[in-house]
C-alpha cells in the first residue's frame, strides 16, 4: 500500500514538472511597497531531494541552493517601474535544508510562486557507486495573508 501511494505521489510530481514551463528569473529594478496596506508574511520550511538511493526517503537539498518567491505586483499596493510585473524575494537553503523568508502580503492575501535553481548531484546508488543526476524543484504556489507564518516543504525531482 505504501509503495502504491509513493508511486501515485511520484507520478503526480512528475506530471506537474512535465507540464510546467521553465522560465528565467530576472532581477528587476527596486520596487517601493506602500506600507499603508502591505506588510509581510513568513514562508518557511524544508527543501528535500532524493540524494541517496540506498535508503528510503528524501535527504535535505544542498545548502546554498537559491530559492525565489515570486509575487504578481497586481496583488500588492506597490509603486512599480514601467513594465514591472513581479516582485521577487530571494532565499537560500540552509545547512539543515531549512529556509525562511519574509514576503510582502496584504489582508486580502497574495499568491506566492516558489521557484528554485536546478542543481546537479552525484546520487549514491550503491555502497561505492554514484550516478550524476539533474534536479528540478517542483514549483508550488503558497497563499499568505499579512502577519501569517506558513510552512511549505519543497521537493526536488531528478531527471
Amino acid at each position: 500500500m505504501k509503495k502504491k501511494l509513493f508511486l501515485i505521489a511520484l507520478l503526480a510530481v512528475l506530471s506537474v514538472s512535465f507540464f510546467s514551463s521553465c522560465e528565467k528569473i530576472e532581477q528587476s529594478s527596486p520596487i517601493t511597497i506602500n506600507d499603508s496596506s502591505t506588510t509581510t508574511a513568513i514562508i518557511s520550511g524544508f527543501v528535500y531531494a532524493q540524494l541517496d538511493n540506498t535508503v528510503t526517503g528524501y535527504e535535505f537539498a544542498p545548502s546554498g541552493t537559491k530559492l525565489y518567491f515570486k509575487i504578481d505586483v497586481s496583488q500588492l499596493d506597490m509603486n512599480v517601474g514601467e513594465g514591472e510585473r513581479f516582485y521577487i524575494v530571494n532565499g537560500t537553503v540552509g545547512a539543515n535544508g531549512a529556509f525562511s523568508v519574509k514576503v510582502p502580503a496584504t489582508s486580502k492575501g497574495v499568491d506566492v510562486e516558489i521557484l528554485a535553481d536546478d542543481f546537479t548531484y552525484d546520487v549514491k546508488t550503491g555502497a561505492a557507486t554514484t550516478e550524476t543526476k539533474e534536479f528540478e524543484l517542483v514549483p508550488i504556489v503558497s497563499s499568505v495573508i499579512q502577519g501569517q507564518s506558513v510552512v511549505e516543504d519543497l521537493y526536488y525531482i531528478s531527471f
